[in-house]
């Protein structure tokens, strides 16, 4: 097998070298960026999801406070429907501190 590819190697011009090795060092950069691209992106998602679930939270808490103080369960319920457009979402409370 190896020695197949050298001797198609040997029978091969220059310039055919070089362009096989400027193709062989371009598929390996881009697969390279690739790679990092994605992890990235991985890590970027996760922490972004953080942020915005968060965010939610802290919004949901600042407007029930209202239907905590007068114990408006109807006020609570509509609040927490608003938590139901994010999917990552899958169950969903107001709790008093007590």
């Amino acid at each position: 097998m190896v020695a197949t590819i050298k001797a198609r190697l040997r029978r091969l011009s220059l310039s055919r070298k070089l362009t096989a090795l400027g193709v062989v060092a371009r598929t390996v950069s881009l697969v390279i960026a690739s790679a990092v691209l994605i992890a990235y992106e991985v890590t970027n998602s996760r922490e972004r999801l953080v942020r915005d679930t968060e965010l939610l939270a802290d919004l949901v808490s600042a407007n029930s406070t209202a239907a905590l103080t007068f114990g408006d369960a109807k006020a609570g319920a509509e609040m927490l429907k608003t938590v139901a457009v994010n999917e990552h979402i899958v169950a969903a409370a107001i709790l008093p501190r007590d």
